[in-house]
């Protein structure tokens, strides 16, 4: 933590005293559950997903908030990630062994013409 000014630690302690704590406003991310956002009262080294309490990444959105509230819940902002993409994440690269993209179906614009021929020929 930084070494704060004069003005800072008089703001901090004013907020104190009238019944403020001072918190970390942070977005988590986590690759089975989604993204979330909450609060924390301190730094760790290691957090922990709201939900399914899997080791997750963190980043501290603003450092200098204060609330009164006693507890905030996590807040879920975005879905978890779908099960394909989610490998594709995971992946070293493109070229891993086993990665296979899946052709694409490319539609026929003749096969009407082509079942309408056919039929007519063997109606003859």
């Amino acid at each position: 933590m930084a070494l704060e000014t004069w003005h800072e630690l008089h703001e901090r302690l004013g907020l104190q005293a009238l019944g403020y704590r001072k918190v970390l406003y942070c977005e988590l991310f986590c690759v089975r559950c989604g993204d979330w956002r909450g609060v924390l009262e301190q730094e760790a080294d290691m957090y922990k997903c709201p939900s399914c309490q899997r080791p997750s990444k963190i980043s501290i959105i603003c450092e200098k908030a204060f609330t009164r509230q006693p507890e905030i819940p996590w807040e879920r902002i975005a879905k978890p990630l779908s099960p394909t993409f989610r490998k594709l994440i995971m992946m070293n690269n493109a070229f891993d062994e086993g990665y296979q993209r899946r052709p694409t179906k490319q539609p026929d614009r003749h096969r009407r013409k082509a079942r309408a021929v056919a039929a007519a020929v063997m109606a003859d």
